[in-house]
Formats: structure tokens, sequence, C-alpha cells
């Protein structure tokens, strides 16, 4: 779910020109609370592909993100765009790889994600968070163009061309803060997940996403009991 933000962003690394007849593929695209799709597809695009895990609003076609490259092909898309979609995967290495294997040479990439400090949010799981040092690594086998810090979430948010001499990073010494194992970890494990601090995780969660409706339940077998007594 991209916050305006991201979408702001993401607009201004994609000017027109430079998607005019370009071929598209939103990562993660179900518009929950907001899309860059109709301003993108504005501006002329050969193809735009939006894909998610959930039938919803701009998805054409429901699928896992770690399955682009057999579906599509590699080098495939002009531009990739994945706005709040990294958090939710639990194999970020093979979705990032995903991410750039389906990018043509030459093309952009565009990732925004919740950076250390965003709360949890299971939609339908929260696993990572990632700041600009983490991108920074993630990226460092594409070309720079922008990266940046969100405070508004906080996230971050980074623009990359694909380069035509291509040689993908392996990434296998990098750790991201996990929001399963509440630190820093190279990939989950069972035994994350059996954590005090995930436990302690889903229940604020539900507590937050259900906390009025208990209390009002709570109140109205209080006015019963009373009434009965």
């Amino acid at each position: 779910m991209p916050r305006i933000s991201n979408i702001v962003f993401t607009a201004k690394m994609l000017t027109p020109e430079k998607v005019k007849g370009r071929r598209i593929i939103d990562v993660g695209s179900c518009d929950f609370n907001g899309s860059i799709r109709p301003l993108l597809e504005s501006y002329s695009p050969v193809e735009y592909m939006g894909i998610d895990v959930l039938e919803g609003p701009s998805v054409d076609r429901v699928m896992d993100a770690n399955d682009m490259v057999e579906v599509f092909g590699p080098d495939s898309f002009d531009i990739v765009i994945a706005m709040e979609m990294m958090e939710h995967t639990p194999d970020w290495r093979k979705s990032l790889s995903s991410i750039k294997a389906v990018c043509k040479p030459g093309g952009l990439i565009i990732v925004t994600a919740p950076a250390p400090g965003y709360p949890y949010h299971g939609y339908p799981d929260d696993y990572w968070r990632y700041t600009m040092d983490d991108f920074r690594q993630m990226f460092q086998d594409c070309e720079l163009i922008a990266l940046k810090h969100d405070p508004t979430g906080p996230g971050t948010e980074i623009c990359v061309r694909k380069p035509d001499a291509f040689v993908e990073s392996a990434l296998v010494d990098l750790s991201l803060h996990s929001m399963v194992a509440g630190r820093r970890i190279p990939a989950l494990e069972a035994e994350h997940w059996k954590s005090k601090h995930f436990k302690k995780v889903r229940l604020q969660q539900f507590l937050a996403n259900n906390g009025r409706r208990l209390f009002l339940q709570s109140g109205k077998k209080m006015k019963r009991w009373l009434k009965l007594n």
C-alpha cells in the first residue's frame, strides 16, 4: 500500500518521455489506498502490467513476484516498480533477484519500502525493514539515480538503472531488520516465528485492529451484567 510520498517519488522519476512506448510492470499493484497507474497510463506506455498475490483494483494477474521471470521471461520490461511490496516477501533476496532479472538492460527499477521505526502491518504478512544503506548494498550492481529517506513513513526510496553489462550481486552477507525476529538477520528461520518478540508484535496488531470492537463488546457485557444484578 504505497503512501502519497511514494507515489510522488515515483512520479518524479518517471517523466512522460521515460514512459511513452515502454513496458511497465507494477509489482504489488493492488490499489488499496492509491495507485500511480492512472498517471503513468496517461503517458502512453505500450503495456502496463499489474501483479499481486491478491485480487483487487489495478491487478491484472494474481501471482507471486518470485515467478516473474518464469511467467514473463528475463529482460521483459523497461520499467519495474515495487512500491511498499518488499517488506511483504519472506525471501527478499529471491524477490529482489526477480525484480532485477525481469528488467531490461538500460531499464529503470523503482523500489520503496518501510524503514525501521515503521509499525508492523500484516497485510497479509510483514517481514522486513530497509534502510538507505541496505538499499545501497542491494542495488550496488545497478546505476544509482536517486536514493532518499522518506520521513513520512518512515521509509526508503530508490531509483536505479540496470546496466547493459549486468552482473548480479549475491548479497549473501547482508542482514536486514526483521519484524519477525526483532533484530537484523540474514534470512527467516522457523525459530523466528516462535519468538516472544513476534508474538508480542502480532498481539499489538490484533489489539490495534480490534481494540475498539473488543472495548465496545466488553461495555455491552458490563451493561447486561449490571441490569441482571
